[in-house]
């Protein structure tokens, strides 16, 4: 057993229960995805909070990056850098804390993918090596004609004559390849077996279909929903999650919101539509979380004034030191260290030893009057 079936065993079960009690694969579907975002919910709080503690002294970090605001110099950067790191010790805060939850939640997605993807597996319960017999009775059946073009989609008997393995064969597509003839001519194969249904609103679109403009189907609205959903809840997120300055200043992070959701609309048109309507409901059911959260954890917010109380704390705590004109000596003094000095002294001791004993008798003099005039 793959590693990946230890998880997908507990989501299909849930799965199959929630389609057992709807009988409507769109509504077991949205059922799913909004127990799932309950079951991850302890990464999103675990981010929220990682998100607060950074709110909280964003101040601070404001301060330093003001101290050394327009000097790019490598030794500038690398001091700020620094402050900024001690700064993250002190306050217990890591900058990679909110990477784990992410990471930890990869397998978990992976896992949800297949189990949409894999119907007859997760969802019907057949072993792989049913599901190959069933697989190589549907290419019999093209061979014969009983599946065609026709009664399927060119695409779908296309890929049924090329394709050489169900394991490469998309089981959604074949479920459509079984409800061409019937399940009856596949005999003890899917006996008592309830092969799920993926009608929409009765006869009007059916998500196992794949979006197309030739032929037209219906089911193009579900990049647009894709697009459209996937575009507000980022956004949604962005405005009801902690976006540290730098972030909020970049660019490409702005791209981003465009690019992402235009990826996501072109797999769109390649994918059954219940793969696309999956991914809507993912992204309406994560942004009501975010806002949930947001709402019950709000982020500290601050402003000009609070960074400018960071400045003076900063100031207090530490003395403030001038800066030399060479930046590879930052926050020197502008008084030289007494190693300077000492050196200074005895390069002119050795120039006094140089000159004749009335020129050392004058400069002592000369010595002596200005330290009378000092006193």
């Amino acid at each position: 057993m793959a590693i990946f079936d230890y998880i997908n065993i507990p989501f299909s079960w849930l799965m199959r229960v929630f389609y057992s009690a709807t009988h409507n694969y769109a509504i077991a579907l949205l059922l799913f995805a909004i127990v799932i975002k309950i079951v991850l919910s302890p990464f999103g709080i675990k981010q929220q909070r990682n998100a607060q503690k950074q709110a909280k002294f964003q101040p601070l970090e404001m301060a330093i990056r003001k101290k050394y605001a327009g000097r790019n110099d490598k030794a500038t950067q690398q001091k700020m850098q620094q402050e900024i790191m001690e700064l993250y010790q002190k306050e217990g805060y890591n900058p990679m804390g909110g990477c784990l939850p992410l990471l930890l939640q990869l397998p978990i997605i992976l896992s949800l993918y297949q189990i949409v993807m894999q119907p007859l597996r997760w969802i019907c319960n057949l072993g792989t090596d049913v599901i190959e017999n069933i697989f190589q009775t549907c290419k019999t059946f093209a061979t014969q004609g009983l599946i065609t073009a026709e009664n399927t989609s060119a695409a779908i008997f296309n890929s049924l004559s090329s394709v050489d393995s169900a394991a490469r064969f998309n089981q959604i597509d074949l479920i459509t390849c079984i409800k061409a003839v019937g399940t009856d001519k596949f005999g003890e194969l899917l006996s008592g077996v309830s092969l799920p249904d993926f009608h929409l609103f009765g006869n009007f679109a059916d998500l196992s279909a794949t979006p197309s403009f030739s032929p037209f189907n219906w089911l193009i609205l579900i990049p647009v929903l894709v697009y459209l959903s996937q575009f507000f809840s980022t956004k949604l997120m962005r405005r009801f999650s902690y976006q540290p300055m730098q972030a909020q200043a970049d660019s490409s992070a702005k791209i981003m919101e465009y690019v992402m959701p235009l990826i996501s609309v072109y797999l769109a048109f390649k994918l059954p539509a219940i793969v696309g309507l999956y991914w809507v409901y993912q992204s309406l059911v994560g942004a009501g979380q975010q806002m949930l959260l947001y709402k019950l954890m709000p982020i500290p917010k601050f402003s000009e004034e609070d960074v400018r109380a960071a400045e003076r704390k900063m100031n207090s705590n530490k003395q403030q030191k001038k800066q030399v004109r060479s930046l590879h000596h930052i926050d020197d003094d502008d008084v030289l260290p007494p190693k300077f000095k000492e050196g200074e002294k005895i390069e002119r001791e050795k120039d006094e030893g140089k000159k004749s004993p009335i020129e050392q008798a004058e400069l002592k003099d000369a010595d002596e009057k200005e330290n009378r005039e000092k006193e």
